[in-house]
């Protein structure tokens, strides 16, 4: 049996566990708000460039695929994980969803996204630093990046590796191409009217598309993140509020049980007193 200080030193030790998984929890409650927030007003912007890419005329261009035989055989990925840890699996399943992406590749780009990652992938890797929100300069910033990667390095592919969130509960690492733009089989440029001239024009609004797509997942990146941090949080406040009650009610039942010792232990030596 557990003596009465070792159950008061786990009870003092749980309490403050339960302090910082309370705080952290509501930290990530706070953070998933605001960045769900900003990609609720972002999203009819975001599906609105998504449905143009599909349509726009791009024949040619920056951002084309390019024929097979200027291919390089290398790819750019782009991994997205949270700045920090307290957030369950979430970063563990990043990485190894991503090592798993990455075992067949040669010699690709890595650029990672998230002070977690930073700090466990390769000292090649190039890192962009991205706040627990993401900013629409970021994105900017990352976008030009990623832009030069593929018409000036010569990177086949620009592909993003994020944690695309169904719901609050259910989510999962996924990849998504963001360079080239593929035109999707029966899509059409419809009524579009190109001014002043349908290479140019198309150009400029397949890097808005695409710049577009960069801050979405980012965005939705975040949000993987928070919500994560929301449940593993959540769990770890509910699993120290539990082990506080259990502590408090054996602390209880042993300061009973040396107080009942005592009275009888008293009551003994009266009587035995008496009996003399």
């Amino acid at each position: 049996m557990p003596s009465l200080r070792s159950l008061k030193s786990r009870l003092s030790s749980a309490q403050s566990t339960h302090k910082i998984t309370s705080a952290v929890r509501t930290v990530s409650m706070s953070k998933l708000s605001v960045a769900s927030a900003a990609y609720e007003r972002y999203e009819k912007y975001y599906l609105a460039c998504e449905d143009l890419s599909k349509r726009i005329n791009r024949g040619a261009g920056a951002y084309a695929p390019r024929p097979d035989n200027e291919n390089s055989g290398k790819n750019c990925y782009v991994l997205f994980t949270a700045n920090r840890g307290l957030c369950g699996s979430f970063n563990h399943d990043m990485q190894c969803f991503f090592n798993e992406t990455l075992r067949d590749e040669k010699d690709p780009k890595i650029v990672i996204c998230g002070k977690w990652g930073r700090r466990r992938c390769s000292s090649e890797a190039e890192y962009f630093e991205i706040s627990d929100v993401p900013t629409t300069a970021e994105a900017n910033v990352l976008f030009k990046r990623l832009a030069a990667l593929y018409t000036e390095e010569k990177y086949d592919r620009v592909i993003f590796v994020y944690y695309r969130l169904k719901n609050l509960l259910i989510g999962a690492p996924a990849t998504e191409t963001v360079l080239p733009v593929q035109r999707e089989e029966g899509e059409a440029d419809g009524d579009i009217l190109y001014l002043p001239s349908s290479e140019s024009a198309a150009e400029r609004a397949l890097e808005m598309c695409v710049n577009a797509r960069v801050y979405g997942l980012l965005l939705k990146s975040a949000i993987g993140a928070h919500a994560a941090s929301l449940a593993a949080m959540r769990s770890a406040s509910d699993n120290s509020e539990h082990m506080i009650s259990e502590l408090k009610l054996e602390l209880n039942r042993m300061r009973q049980a040396t107080v009942t010792a005592g009275v009888i232990e008293a009551a003994g030596a009266s009587g035995a007193s008496g009996m003399s």
